[in-house]
């Protein structure tokens, strides 16, 4: 229930809008839609963390087969437990973002600070948070499909570390 744009998707989802089911994939969109009221304020704070660890596992287990997710995540024939594949998907997303913060340090060199760089309150500041070089270096270099942090839901944007 993931999105609707594979051969997952099954038309059914636990939220449904006058009948019709959303997938899970447009749910920050409808939970955090500034019209009026908004719809259901408040909720998606709530579902947010839950939203962001099923989008990570779901890329992971998109990115091959069931076998070859559950050859990685279990131990002694067991499947390990949803928690402690989050937490090793959280650190290797962690030492990837620290590969690549290096790589744009080494390749950028004295361009770094500029190029890898913010505004705030008329002040520039350089980056330091090794996801936000990651994420950068990447679209500089036009790799996509990497999220190198919590899922794309930043409600603050690029511009902080």
């Amino acid at each position: 229930m993931w999105d609707d744009r594979t051969e997952h998707w099954t038309r059914s989802s636990f939220l449904n809008i006058q009948d019709h089911p959303i997938p899970v994939v447009y749910w920050k969109a409808v939970y955090s839609a500034k019209q009026g009221a908004g719809w259901k304020p408040g909720e998606w704070k709530l579902i947010k963390s839950n939203y962001c660890d099923w989008k990570i596992l779901v890329t992971r287990w998109r990115e091959g087969t069931p076998e070859d997710f559950w050859a990685e995540f279990s131990e002694g024939g067991k499947p390990l437990g949803y928690k402690v594949i989050l937490r090793r998907l959280a650190a290797e997303r962690k030492a990837t973002n620290e590969r690549l913060h290096q790589q744009a340090r080494d390749e950028f060199g004295a361009a770094f600070d500029t190029t890898f760089s913010y505004m705030k309150s008329g002040q520039r500041h350089v980056k330091t948070k090794a996801s936000d070089v990651a994420k950068q270096y990447l679209l500089l270099k036009g790799i996509k499909g990497y999220d190198g942090d919590e899922g794309d839901d930043n409600d603050e944007g690029d511009n902080h570390e």
